[in-house]
């Protein structure tokens, strides 16, 4: 999704490798649309996030890092591309 040139709020959720949010592809009269429904309860006041699945395939050494802080971090923003790394956050 690229809100440069068209978005709203939602272009404001973060990333996170253990996001509270899932990004579902939907179509409305024949558009598309994407929609975030809630993976478990939110506490007032907690950030939004949801995992940005970037598909990467360029050199894994230029790959995106990824600093979301969770305990399931990959360490990169594709999972693949820390897998294929073999990084993971300690």
């Amino acid at each position: 999704v690229d809100a440069r040139r068209k978005g709203n709020v939602s272009r404001f959720v973060n990333h996170s490798c253990d996001p509270n949010l899932q990004v579902q592809k939907w179509f409305v009269n024949r558009q598309p649309r994407l929609a975030m429904f809630a993976l478990r309860d939110i506490a007032p006041g907690e950030e939004l996030t949801y995992n940005y699945n970037v598909q990467w395939s360029g050199d894994m050494a230029r790959g995106q890092q990824c600093k979301c802080g969770s305990a399931t971090c990959t360490g990169e923003l594709s999972a693949a591309a820390g897998a294929k790394r073999g990084s993971a956050a300690a």
